[in-house]
């Protein structure tokens, strides 16, 4: 069993990302309160100037996020100018070094990029900035122009794999954006006005009030615009989300819960078990119970007193979800079995107290397959994993290894699309992520009754799907 150690002190990095849309208020902002207080010289005065802003602009948004994270960006001679700015904005107290990489020792952390993180200096300028606006909201039209975007109404890449072939494509070919005038007629002219009518749903949600208030918290404006995404082809893996480190699908359940709208508390509900109980709805069968078939995957441990500890039972129905949509979206066996393989050795070494005292999550699933279930080595654990939940699902079996992934995602963000055009058309604020939708409280029996009229109407009417609320 391989284990990934790692260490209390370790914050999450994010990439530099000179592209992130930032909110006229903010640069506003940077121009009046910071920008005096940085020295510059040499040449090039504007363009550091104008790369300052996008530092401190990530530097800061990653300090919103709770847990914070840091900024992570390489030192080499070819990054000279940024490296100098950074320079600058650490002599002026704005933000620090929190992880410095090595450039002479192959493999060395972070692949050699240096971490940055904001200072308590930096927090209590961001307090006085009123707007509590970071990210712009409005997204360009890919269909208006010859260069496409990523922060557009509707985006087309290639993805991470060829479509026809299944297999992955060179490193620097993966989700290549593909310019819209390349297409055919009808592509583009759909392309357009999905674009319209998107900017019109953004245009209505903007009309409401979002803040995020985390408690001892600097309190800002999740971004909640979105946009649509489709790779490998037109049609394909299409994706119905938003954009930026403070999107509000980026951010996590836990921060969620804190989400304000309109001065009232948010409210999550989601489609429960939603990919695979649609397989089941469309092949006519009405599944019961928990569709992902936790107890028929792993019998001996689910019957063990183990299976008692509500802790235990959520870590392994989350793993069983996790390597099941891996079957339901890989495009055949090797790539389930690798993937699998690798969720299984990148498991959490989070110690847990379950009933019968404190354990690692890793050690305690390892011991549940491999004592309990029997499943062998390492090496052959997660090839019996996959097959053991192919049995479970005899009655979809055609479903599995990406034949139909591809239209089943894009039907799901239709139905999400048109849950969303419901709110629309009642001037109400929503926002929707893979299969669920963050609303305001009040709003929730109205969420709970759109869903289910458009699960029907995408899916089969003879069937309910499972609505859960989140929090």
């Amino acid at each position: 069993m391989t284990r990934h150690i790692t260490n209390k002190f370790e914050l999450n990095s994010v990439p530099f990302n000179e592209e992130s849309p930032i909110a006229p208020e903010f640069e506003h902002f940077f121009n009046l309160q910071i920008l005096p207080m940085l020295a510059f010289d040499g040449y090039k005065i504007e363009v550091k100037r104008r790369v300052a802003l996008h530092c401190l602009h990530n530097v800061s948004v990653a300090a919103l996020r709770k847990p914070n994270k840091v900024v992570a960006d390489n030192r080499t001679s070819s990054n000279r100018l940024r490296v100098s700015v950074w320079n600058v904005l650490i002599k002026a107290g704005l933000c620090r070094i929190w992880k410095k990489g090595y450039f002479n020792t192959p493999g060395s952390v972070d692949n050699r990029q240096t971490q940055y993180r904001a200072t308590k200096r930096l927090l209590r300028f961001l307090r006085l900035y009123k707007h509590r606006k970071y990210i712009d909201p409005n997204y360009d039209f890919n269909s208006k122009q010859e260069k496409p975007t990523h922060n557009a109404h509707f985006v087309f890449h290639t993805g991470k794999t060829d479509p026809l072939t299944g297999k992955r494509l060179p490193k620097d070919e993966q989700k290549k954006l593909i310019p819209l005038h390349t297409l055919e007629p009808e592509i583009r002219e759909f392309a357009a006005k999905f674009e319209r009518r998107n900017a019109a749903c953004n245009e209505t949600m903007g009309k409401h009030e979002w803040r995020l208030e985390q408690p001892g918290e600097l309190i800002y404006e999740p971004n909640y615009a979105q946009h649509l995404t489709s790779s490998g082809y037109v049609g394909g893996w299409m994706r119905l989300s938003g954009r930026s480190l403070l999107g509000i699908g980026q951010l996590s359940k836990a921060e969620r819960k804190h989400l304000v709208i309109d001065g009232e508390p948010a409210t999550e509900l989601d489609f429960g078990a939603f990919d695979i109980t649609r397989y089941y709805h469309y092949h006519d069968i009405d599944i019961q119970g928990d569709a992902y078939r936790p107890e028929i995957v792993l019998p001996e441990w689910y019957a063990s007193d183990e299976a008692r500890s509500k802790k235990a039972r959520g870590i392994m129905r989350k793993l069983i979800k996790k390597i099941t949509n891996v079957c339901l979206n890989c495009a055949n066996r090797y790539v389930a079995f690798h993937t699998t393989r690798k969720t299984l050795h990148s498991l959490s070494d989070k110690p847990r107290r379950f009933l019968w005292g404190w354990e690692d999550e890793d050690q305690m699933v390892w011991r549940a397959l491999q004592e309990h279930e029997g499943l062998g080595q390492d090496c052959y654990v997660a090839d019996d994993f996959v097959r053991r939940i192919l049995c479970a699902h005899v009655g979809i079996r055609g479903a599995f290894f990406g034949v139909r992934a591809p239209l089943m995602m894009s039907m799901g963000a239709a139905i999400m699309d048109e849950v969303r055009t419901c709110f629309v058309l009642k001037n109400k604020p929503c926002f929707c992520i893979h299969d669920s939708i963050v609303c305001r409280q009040s709003d929730r029996e109205f969420a709970r009754s759109v869903m289910i009229d458009a699960y029907h109407q995408w899916v089969k009417p003879e069937f309910d799907p499972i609505i859960n609320v989140e929090f």
